[in-house]
């Protein structure tokens, strides 16, 4: 999904049309996810904003916690590469 150029934080036009395409990227994410993990909404959440700003993500937890298949999820429904 593109943000339209004419979107800016000038007009009140823009600044919603920008929330609008960031709440169905979010909620794109979390159906397509959810299919593969259950219940991690707020880790997608998180890894969504952490995409967005250019960040990098530590996800933490007890092995078999399905830490590798969130990462990979988001990564395919993001349209990025995934390495372990």
């Amino acid at each position: 999904m593109a943000f339209p150029a004419e979107s800016t934080y000038s007009d009140g036009v823009g600044m919603i049309e920008y929330h609008t395409h960031l709440s169905d990227l979010r909620d794109a994410a979390r159906s397509e996810v959810s299919k593969v993990v259950v219940g991690n909404d707020a880790a997608v959440d998180l890894m969504l904003v952490a995409a967005i700003c250019h960040g990098h993500v530590l996800v933490e937890g007890p092995p078999g916690a399905a830490k590798t298949l969130l990462a990979n999820a988001v990564a395919r429904v993001l349209g990025v590469n995934f390495k372990r």
